[in-house]
């Protein structure tokens, strides 16, 4: 839904593969529901009201499935009279924060802080004023004046101003550049000059909604991993609020510090790789280099939770991939004895039979290897069913875990395999679906966030049991061909993919969609998909987006793929131009390419 206060204002959209059209009007709200096509398609939202400001946003200012990594849909959007609200600056909503913190709207700089910009702090004599520098001046463990730091912030030619200027401003023909080379004090006094505030991390991080949708958009409109600033907007750089330039052009100081005389940045610069983007960069508050740069927050109604979200930063502990190698041979070993089970009898049932246009569908209930609810699959057969169908064997994305029917999980992209004419196995993993677990309320927000548990480690080790026992259930069917099993994973699946295919030598070869190594946890050794990478022999296939987030591409995708034990001949890793996810149509091509390559075509 797309709603404002007041109502009754127009909404438009704007789609770049049909960028010839220009803004399409689409209602007026209140809008009950907009559809948009989710794959490789850029759309830009515009709400207008006479007498009020134009917003922007992206569609995923209001979608909801991120709310477990605190990205809430925006719900209702304020629109402010134009005399209201600074020309220069965006309303961003408020939000909740570890479900007690309330955070109430605020406004956000629609662009990096301009050298013209600047130019006035430094004629309006702001380096003499002490009214603008209110925080104390540490260099070396050492307080100093302001008279006495005044060296410390000077141009190129001894006068004051940021250290890329000369003579008191900035190069020529650069004045809608954003202001590079000054230290995070200097930003702190331009705040105060403004009237405004350097950002927290948290209000930063809600300014960007950077994640999945947003990622593919932004980040390769933005400027990272080039030469030098460009002029502020030019990248046409914007996030799902409407807010110009977060990642690249310049790093923005950060309010909060992050030990040892250091401040964060957030959003990386020209000169920074693409992975840098989403994380802090801890850098000296006097520091000076050219890439840091500032944007500025005004807070309508701060109250108490401010101090709070202004604390020290924890670095966070991201895995770095690249720095870490598997276990041992004789390690691994123990690990996968974890997975194995006594054979039992299935004593499957076909619980229920469905027709659609395109499939049939069973739904089948059948004991599992362990102690625990009743395990089962979703089997999806093609309408002109026969004999020696291919089974593929499909491992869904996160959502699973969020869902009480397979229906409601629109992540699914497999339909294409039963109309190419194979069998697409739905294992019913504990906690998907009909077999949540009411008790613990599975979702995954709640499990995946605790990888490190040991009940994470329960949970892990029963979903691959799960995919075992599916098969075990699959040989008992006479229409299955069990010597031509394949793996399609997405996301979670991708992610699982190396424990499953490392213990199950019935599957003989994969396709991972959107995988790789999660980065910001560590699991338990005996779960960690790194270990059994190298013990993955089979045929893989990755297809993967340069901008996703969730799994970034030098740290998640490419580790992944280095240690997959699969010789190099019959494993490929294939990179799309967007960010969780892949073009649906090169998709389809890439995995019935794979497919028959390796199992032959359908009824082959």
């Amino acid at each position: 839904p797309i709603l404002t206060e007041p109502p009754g204002a127009e909404v438009s959209i704007w789609r770049e593969d049909r960028a010839d059209a220009g803004w399409q009007v689409i209602g007026f709200t209140p809008l009950d529901s907009v559809r948009f096509v989710d794959s490789g398609v850029h759309y830009r939202i515009r709400i207008e009201l006479d007498g009020y400001r134009i917003v922007e946003v992206l569609p995923n200012a209001f979608t909801s499935w991120a709310e477990w990594r605190n990205r809430p849909p925006v719900g209702t959007i304020t629109l402010d009279r134009t005399e209201d609200l600074p020309e220069e600056m965006v309303r961003l909503a408020g939000f909740v924060r570890d479900d007690t913190l309330v955070i109430g709207d605020y406004l956000m700089d629609r662009f990096e802080i301009t050298n013209r910009e600047y130019q006035e702090f430094v004629d309006a004599g702001g380096y003499e004023d002490p009214e603008y520098w209110k925080h104390p001046i540490v260099v070396d463990g050492r307080e100093l004046g302001l008279e006495e730091a005044a060296e410390l912030f000077e141009d190129q030619t001894g006068r004051p101003g940021p250290s890329t200027w000369r003579l008191g401003s900035y190069p020529e023909g650069q004045e809608d550049y954003p202001v590079g080379g000054v230290s995070w004090y200097e930003a702190a006094a331009y705040a105060e000059f403004r009237d405004k505030q350097l950002p927290t991390s948290m209000h930063w991080l809600y300014g960007s909604r950077y994640y999945r949708e947003a990622s593919w958009i932004t980040e390769p409109r933005s400027n990272l991993s080039g030469e030098g600033p460009r002029p502020v907007g030019e990248n046409e750089a914007m996030s799902g609020l409407g807010v110009y330039d977060l990642v690249g052009n310049v790093r923005e100081w950060l309010v909060n510090e992050m030990g040892d005389g250091q401040r964060a940045t957030r959003g990386a610069a020209w000169d920074d790789p693409q992975w840098v983007a989403f994380h802090h960069l801890p850098k000296p508050a006097i520091d000076r280099s050219p890439t840091h740069g500032i944007r500025l927050v005004r807070y309508l109604d701060p109250g108490p939770e401010l101090a709070y979200l202004e604390r020290p930063v924890e670095p966070r502990d991201e895995r770095d991939y690249r720095n870490e190698r598997p276990a041992p041979a004789s390690e691994f070993e123990i690990y996968r004895r974890l997975y194995d089970y006594d054979a039992t009898p299935v004593e499957a049932i076909v619980e229920r039979e469905d027709t659609t246009e395109h499939w049939i569908m069973q739904t089948v209930g059948f004991d599992p290897p362990y102690a625990g609810p009743r395990a089962g699959a979703y089997v999806f057969l093609p309408r002109t069913r026969g004999s020696d169908l291919q089974p593929v064997i499909f491992w869904p994305g996160s959502g699973a875990l969020n869902v009480i029917r397979w229906e409601e999980d629109r992540a699914w992209t497999w339909d294409f395999l039963v109309r190419s004419g194979r069998a697409v196995v739905m294992p019913i993993f504990l906690g998907t679906y009909e077999r949540d677990d009411p008790e613990n309320n599975i979702t995954h927000g709640d499990l995946l966030s605790r990888p490190g548990s040991n009940q994470y480690r329960e949970y892990s080790i029963a979903w691959v049991k799960d995919l075992k026992r599916t098969i075990d259930y699959l040989e008992t069917r006479d229409d299955m061909d069990t010597d031509r099993i394949s793996f399609y994973g997405r996301s979670w699946g991708g992610q699982a993919a190396p424990l499953a295919l490392a213990v199950e030598p019935r599957i003989k070869v994969a396709v991972l969609f959107v995988a790789g190594l999660w980065t910001p946890f560590r699991w338990l050794p005996e779960i960690d998909p790194l270990h059994f990478l190298p013990h993955v022999t089979q045929p893989v296939l990755m297809m993967n987006g340069e901008f996703d987030v969730v799994f970034p591409l030098e740290t998640a995708q490419k580790p992944f793929y280095d240690y997959l034990g699969t010789d190099p001949e019959h494993k490929r890793h294939l990179v799309y131009p967007l960010g969780h996810g892949i073009p649906q149509d090169e998709a389809i091509t890439e995995t019935l390419d794979w497919l028959d390559t390796y199992l032959g075509p359908p009824g082959g």
